[in-house]
């Protein structure tokens, strides 16, 4: 189970050229894009109903389960959007829950993106990309601690990063 930070289109590529058996959780609202959305259901991305939280969490944890049982990593963005650089959104609680219901640890991946493929345009930078990989993070039964570690792991991965606030 990896969570990581989303600033740009690069993101979404970088999982599917680093690491075999991939899937990603991908808001539902990207399924009706022309061709990304019929590839990412090609794909098998799992696509989240977030006006039916609860309902499509019950759901997600049981394909991830049995996804991560078969070798896949399973990618999420838990701010549920990508942010400008240097902007850390508000972590959203789903990836407490899967990491609850499937008692996995999760590997958080840090990607300071945004400077080189802006969250705006299509318009690509000459300039350096940032990808760390994180302390993972063991299975806890308190979203409150997940969630604040988590962020945590992400803020100290870059000094420039600041929290959004909302």
């Amino acid at each position: 189970l990896i969570a990581a930070n989303h600033q740009s289109i690069f993101d979404t590529i970088f999982f599917l050229t680093t690491f075999d058996k991939v899937i990603y959780i991908v808001k539902k609202e990207l399924k009706h894009i022309p061709i990304y959305g019929w590839y990412a259901g090609r794909l098998g991305h799992i696509f989240l109903d977030r006006k039916q939280k609860i309902k499509s969490m019950k759901v997600l944890t049981k394909d991830i389960k049995n996804l991560i049982k078969k070798g896949y990593k399973v990618i999420i963005f838990p701010e549920g959007t990508r942010q400008f650089p240097n902007t850390l959104g508000v972590l959203k609680p789903g990836i407490f829950a899967m990491q609850l219901a499937t008692q996995s640890k999760v590997y958080p991946i840090y990607l300071k993106t945004g400077i080189a493929w802006p969250k705006k345009g299509m318009k690509k930078y000459k300039k350096k990309i940032l990808i760390s990989c994180l302390r993972p993070i063991q299975n806890s039964e308190n979203k409150k601690y997940f969630l604040k570690l988590l962020k945590n792991r992400f803020l100290n991965a870059d000094k420039d990063l600041k929290v959004k606030s909302r």
